[in-house]
């Protein structure tokens, strides 16, 4: 809807804006606490292509991911950051 038809969104939730800007916030932090880091396409919003790209990260022995995507019994969901400890 937002890239399609964009003037029939609904208004700005006000609550929806801030954990937004505070997931941004986190964000940065994140990058900047493990800047050797991998970004998972930062504002790629296509399902199946975050998954895909998640799974290709983690095969290849990536330390730390920005924004990687994850699926589970139907939910699916994005971290921040997931960082690979020294024991894996």
């Amino acid at each position: 809807l937002a890239r399609h038809a964009p003037h029939l969104q609904p208004p700005p939730d006000p609550v929806r804006q801030d954990l937004q800007e505070t997931g941004r916030e986190v964000g940065v932090l994140a990058r900047d606490l493990f800047p050797e880091g991998f970004a998972l396409a930062v504002g790629e919003s296509r399902r199946e292509s975050l998954l895909q790209k998640t799974r290709e990260a983690l095969r290849s022995g990536a330390g730390t991911l920005y924004e990687p995507a994850f699926e589970s019994n139907g939910a699916w969901f994005r971290a921040d950051i997931l960082h690979r400890g020294k024991n894996g």
